[in-house]
C-alpha cells in the first residue's frame, strides 16, 4: 500500500528514489521506464516488485539461454572439423604431392579452428560481461526498490499511528458529547 502511496504522488517526493517518471493515463509514477503499470482491482499502478525483478531475471535468464546456444552450436561445428581433421590425418597419404596438400589443409583448418576458437573466447567473455552488468543493473533495482519499500513502510506506519490518534480523539469527541446531553 505504501508504494502505492509513493507511486500516485500522495507521499512527497523526496521519500520516492526513481529516477524516472513515467506518465499513464494522466498518472506520474516514479518508477524505471521498462516497469509495467497495470490496473488491479481498479486500482492503476506499477506491478509488485517481485514481479518486476523476476521478469528482469526472466529477461536476463533468455539472454543466457539463447548465447548457450550459440555457443554449443559454435562448439558442434568446431568439433565437427576436428573430426574431419583426424579423419584426413588417419587416411594418410602415399605421394609427397597429396601428403603437401593434405598438410596444406591442415594449417588451413588448424588456423581456421584457432581463429574460431579465439571467436567462442571472445563471446564467451562478452557474454561474462554482459551477464555481470545485467546482474549488477538487476542489485541495484532491487536494492532501490528495497530501500523505496523500508521508506514507505515507515512512512505507513506513520500514517497508520496518526490514524489511530485521529480515530482516539473522535471518539473521545464523540463521547463528550454524548455525555454533554
Amino acid at each position: 500500500m505504501c508504494l502505492a502511496l509513493c507511486f500516485s504522488g500522495m507521499l512527497p517526493e523526496r521519500q520516492c528514489h526513481a529516477q524516472n517518471t513515467k506518465k499513464v493515463d494522466g498518472l506520474n509514477f516514479q518508477v524505471p521506464e521498462d516497469w509495467p503499470i497495470e490496473k488491479r482491482g481498479g486500482v492503476l499502478g506499477p506491478i509488485p516488485t517481485e514481479e518486476y525483478v523476476s521478469m528482469k531475471f526472466k529477461d536476463i535468464d533468455e539472454e543466457f539461454e539463447s548465447l548457450k546456444s550459440e555457443l554449443r552450436d559454435k562448439i558442434s561445428e568446431l568439433q565437427s572439423n576436428l573430426d574431419n581433421l583426424g579423419s584426413q590425418l588417419s587416411k594418410g597419404t602415399n605421394n609427397s604431392e597429396e601428403q603437401g596438400a593434405a598438410q596444406g589443409a591442415v594449417g588451413v583448418d588448424v588456423a581456421g579452428i584457432l581463429a574460431r576458437l579465439d571467436e567462442v573466447e571472445s563471446q564467451l567473455g562478452r557474454l561474462d560481461r554482459k551477464l555481470t552488468s545485467k546482474l549488477m543493473d538487476v542489485q541495484k533495482v532491487f536494492e532501490e526498490n528495497n530501500l523505496r519499500a523500508q521508506t514507505l513502510e515507515k512512512s505507513f506506519e506513520e500514517l497508520q499511528t496518526q490514524f489511530f490518534k485521529l480515530d482516539e480523539e473522535v471518539g473521545y469527541i464523540a463521547e463528550k458529547q454524548r455525555s454533554a446531553y
